[in-house]
């Protein structure tokens, strides 16, 4: 059940109900339009956490830190031009605690142990996930259409659009291949 407060296109970012560590660049810097992508952030910010084995994924003290550990990861110049495409502005504290970054490799999240779960097609839709920029971010749909999930749709006879497959729906022997959510729920 969704509280009534998500259920709009425009929200208040101080009274929407969210956990800090999965809020959106777009609740941080105060854009007062924001949408079902942020939805979209919050999968990012999972599926990173268990990729990369480390949760949460962004763990910020406030949405002051959280916005500079986003910023450590994804870097500040995706955030200027983020920033200036939607004319907003940090406040001089906050630009101070932000600090200037470059964007850092998602290889450089992997750990061993879990070596397994970043594969090509995960990084690349925690990448696609993880986006300053709402607007870039894939719809729901979108994102159930990415190659990562499918082995999940192999299994359960959908194609990339969410149709069925041949005979219908469930089973259909793909299995799971390569470090695919089906691996993910094995552990």
């Amino acid at each position: 059940m969704r509280p009534a407060a998500l259920t709009k296109n425009t929200h208040n970012p101080q009274t929407t109900p969210t956990n800090s560590y999965f809020k959106g660049p777009e609740l941080l810097v105060d854009l007062l339009k924001y949408d079902y992508s942020l939805d979209l952030w919050s999968l990012g910010c999972m599926l990173a956490a268990i990729v990369f084995r480390r949760e949460p994924f962004f763990y910020g003290a406030d949405n002051q830190d959280q916005l500079a550990k986003i910023a450590r990861v994804l870097g500040t110049a995706d955030l200027d031009a983020y920033l200036a495409k939607y004319r907003l502005r940090l406040s001089p504290q906050l630009a101070a605690i932000v600090g200037r970054h470059p964007r850092r490799p998602w290889s450089k999240y992997v750990v061993p142990e879990a070596a397994h779960l970043a594969s090509p097609e995960a990084v690349d839709l925690i990448d696609r996930l993880l986006r300053y920029d709402h607007e870039e971010r894939p719809t729901a749909r979108e994102a159930m259409a990415h190659p990562y999930f499918a082995p999940v749709r192999a299994r359960e006879g959908f194609d990339e659009n969410g149709m069925p497959v041949g005979g219908g729906g469930g089973g259909g022997g793909a299995g799971s291949v390569g470090a695919g959510p089906a691996s993910m729920m094995a552990e």
